[in-house]
């Protein structure tokens, strides 16, 4: 199973967020959360971004994708949010609202402030490749 992009060129036409994100719950269910995370930081562009600036405070592998999932599972919470605003404006707003102040504030707890706002620094300076939960969100899906 592959990840597909939003907007393939060549076929000319978009996919929806919702089925990139069963995709990668699916990816999840057939390989277990922690496999699946090492593949989708491995394809997310900017994980290659947050390992080099974690790489300048000697964290290991383990602490690099544990910062890393910190971050997709905001932004996963923020797709939610979107889809909830929907039908429950209010409370797809505070979702959101809370997903997006939620990974710099965990990164602190786990790794310090110095080290957090760094990472989430280098990690926001890469382009989110379409695949990823920050991709769906930028493209409007």
């Amino acid at each position: 199973m592959a990840l597909t992009p939003i907007y393939d060129s060549h076929q000319g036409f978009a996919l929806d967020a919702n089925g990139l994100m069963a995709q990668r719950n699916k990816l999840k269910h057939l390989l277990g959360d922690e496999a699946a995370l090492k593949i989708l930081a491995n394809l997310d562009n900017r994980f290659t971004q947050l390992k080099a600036a974690g790489e300048r405070y000697n964290l290991n592998e383990n602490q690099m994708l544990s910062a890393y999932k910190i971050i997709s599972d905001a932004e996963e919470k923020m797709i939610e949010g979107y889809f909830v605003r929907k039908s429950n404006p209010q409370q797809g707003i505070q979702m959101i609202r809370e997903a997006a102040l939620s990974p710099g504030q965990r990164l602190a707890e786990y790794l310090g402030e110095d080290i957090s706002k760094s990472l989430m620094r280098a990690f926001t300076s890469a382009r989110p490749h379409p695949t990823t939960p920050a991709g769906i969100l930028l493209t409007g899906y």
